[in-house]
């Protein structure tokens, strides 16, 4: 008798295992194609419930597996060739990387030398024309600077003689207003309030 309960609970613990396997495949591939951690922990806590394997293997799904895990193998085969490759291309970029970095490497040793080859002359030269292109700079950026206050002091000058246009213009206005009230006044008796 205990035999039989030992083997009825080594199918069972069997089916569990077999049955969370092929579950644990299938959250996997679904990480693989919609990577949301929460969602795919989730899940994991779910299946490794005891009453979820007993669930799955009471509805009779634990067969349709087997076609599904062999499509997950499939996937998970090709997803593995797709990494190697990947990791194929990145050691290929390491190693043009590196031949990059010693030929930079290469090319400043040889500037280094013919720097140091050059005449005391040529130098002198160089260090002369690097304070003058500095200097220029310098000059540029003073008149940039000028050139934009000036920009701004002629903007403020536009616009104070515009109001004061406008200021002449009303007082023209009113004056000639003025003289025109007095002109048809001065023969016209003012009234007077009773």
């Amino acid at each position: 008798m205990d035999n039989l309960s030992d083997n009825h609970q080594r199918t069972k613990w069997r089916d569990r295992a077999v049955c969370l396997r092929s579950e644990l495949v299938l959250l996997l591939a679904d990480r693989m194609q919609f990577p949301d951690p929460a969602l795919f922990w989730d899940n994991i806590a779910m299946i490794t419930k005891p009453g979820h394997v007993q669930q799955v293997t009471a509805n009779g799904s634990g067969g349709g597996f087997s076609e599904e895990v062999m499509a997950l193998r499939t996937k998970l085969v090709m997803a593995q060739q797709d990494l190697q490759r990947r990791a194929a291309d990145v050691r290929d970029t390491n190693q043009k990387m590196q031949a990059a970095v010693a030929e930079r490497d290469k090319l400043q040793v040889m500037y280094n030398d013919l720097r140091c080859n050059l005449d005391p002359a040529t130098q002198d030269q160089q260090a002369k024309a690097v304070r003058e292109c500095g200097a220029l700079r310098e000059h540029a950026r003073t008149l940039s600077m000028n050139l934009e206050s000036h920009a701004r002091v002629v903007e403020n000058l536009i616009s104070l003689n515009s109001e004061l246009m406008d200021a002449a213009n009303l007082r023209a206005l009113e004056s000639q207003m003025k003289a025109d009230v007095e002109q048809g006044s001065g023969s016209a008796v003012p009234l007077l309030d009773k």
